[in-house]
């Protein structure tokens, strides 16, 4: 059996674990906090009042953004007052009394703090079984102790902070740090947050899933027809370890077919990408788009479809999440675009193509998942666009030994012609022609002998 990582749970702090009035919402608590720290300055023989503090900090604060976006970048709250200290006042202190410093002007400015109900056992069951990290926007000098205030300081194994890495959450270089600190892949992360665009939406541009903790003090910036999948409710938080199990399994599923892709990427090659044997039906859902017409292969593989759509006149670029086979594209079809993307997050604005090609591709998704990949599918395509999609019929779910390599093991979902147009027309799409095909083998790896060919047209948004 093939062994995989030990996954890593990302968890956002504020209004997500932790419950805090924070200053912005009542401006007297960060005069006072000033007020305090500047008092506690006479131990050290130095008088200044909290106003001038506030005043020489904000200039120096100010001066980090002169010439950095506000909206990407993150200051570091310790470092400014260190050289406020320093070079503003003429006093050097140890890094641990700039600490305490802070932290008196923190609890003297930020109000109540507690653990929402449920935090702490859902943590403890959590780090049992996961590497747990924080992944917040604040400043580490702070929250670190108000970590250890809280006693959950002891759950975590790495500590990502938008002050130390210097990047906000709004921004996928935030999240590709976390990702270094932690040493793992995308794919074997997972986000938990209450701000639904940069806790989830930013994070899976990256590849990383994402779960919206539903907060009704931060959820109302978020007005939506539909809750998203992998949405709990604040008051329900206990139940997250349930929910991570579930999105778990999700992961493992498809992280198989994307580690044995990545490994069997040129015996496939070698083997399928001169096959012209799908080609038929291709000319005939092409027949349905003009020329020049935009299309999207998903799961493009080695790319031999992108180059025969392009051979054909049209446009056409292809993604994948395997990096090997969107290496082998690139040096087969140097005229095609290839990027590395996940199925069920594509990066794409809404309407975008008009024919959309899946071939042997959503065969890897698990069949809780595949109506939010129809969903995207939908959602890229113009109203009126086409999708040809070609799956295998059979059993649902499993796992088989990949014939390429009989040490490697492939997730696989096959459909009946009955369960593929529920969900088609479950998601806006009209099925304008679905056929079955005998066949003794399927490219040589799956024990199903009939092929499932669809052309469907986008009829309504979902």
């Amino acid at each position: 059996m093939q062994k995989y990582p030990t996954k890593v749970i990302f968890f956002d702090l504020y209004q997500t674990l932790l419950d805090v009035e924070l200053s912005v919402n009542n401006p007297n608590h960060e005069i006072e906090g000033w007020d305090i720290f500047a008092k506690t300055l006479i131990k050290y023989g130095k008088e200044v009042g909290g106003l001038e503090f506030q005043k020489l900090y904000t200039k120096r604060r100010d001066d980090f953004y002169s010439s950095k976006s506000k909206e990407i970048y993150h200051h570091n709250l310790f470092n400014i007052t260190s050289d406020v200290l320093q070079e503003d006042l003429g006093l050097k202190l140890s890094k641990g009394e700039i600490t305490e410093l802070i932290y008196i002007y923190r609890k003297a400015s930020r109000g109540h703090l507690y653990l929402y109900p449920g935090v702490f056992d859902a943590l403890s069951l959590l780090s049992k079984k996961y590497i747990l990290s924080t992944a917040s926007h604040t400043q580490g000098s702070f929250t670190q102790l108000e970590l250890r205030e809280l006693n959950i300081e002891k759950f975590f194994s790495y500590f990502v902070y938008s002050s130390d890495i210097g990047f906000r959450k709004e921004s996928t270089e935030f999240y590709k740090h976390a990702l270094e600190i932690v040493e793992k892949k995308a794919v074997d992360c997972l986000m938990v947050g209450d701000n639904y665009d940069v806790d989830v939406i930013v994070p899976q541009k990256l590849g990383i899933r994402g779960v919206w903790i539903k907060n009704p003090i931060t959820s109302s910036q978020y007005p939506m027809e539909q809750e998203p999948s992998n949405t709990l409710n604040l008051e329900n938080f206990e139940k997250l370890p349930e929910l991570i199990e579930k999105i778990k399994l999700q992961i493992d599923e498809n992280q198989i077919a994307v580690s044995t892709y990545n490994k069997i990427a040129h015996q496939y090659t070698a083997v399928n990408f001169d096959d012209s044997s799908n080609f038929p039906y291709v000319d005939k859902f092409l027949l349905h788009l003009r020329k020049n017409s935009q299309v999207l292969d998903v799961g493009c593989g080695p790319g031999n479809l992108v180059r025969y759509i392009l051979s054909k006149g049209y446009e056409a670029e292809g993604i994948d999440l395997s990096e090997k086979m969107i290496e082998i594209a690139k040096e087969k079809v140097p005229k095609g675009k290839f990027t590395l993307m996940d199925m069920r997050r594509l990066d794409y604005s809404n309407g975008l193509f008009d024919g959309v090609t899946a071939i042997f591709s959503l065969i890897h998704i698990p069949s809780v998942e595949i109506s939010a990949v129809l969903k995207e599918f939908n959602r890229v395509l113009k109203l009126g666009g086409f999708m040809l999609l070609i799956v295998q019929k059979g059993e649902a779910d499993k796992i088989v030994n990949e014939p390429f390599d009989k040490n490697e093991e492939m997730f696989i979902n096959f459909f009946t012609r009955e369960k593929l147009t529920k969900f088609l027309t479950m998601e806006g799409f009209k099925i304008i022609e679905q056929t079955e095909i005998q066949t003794p083998t399927i490219h040589g790896f799956t024990k199903s002998d009939t092929i499932i060919y669809v052309i469907a047209e986008k009829v309504s948004n979902t």
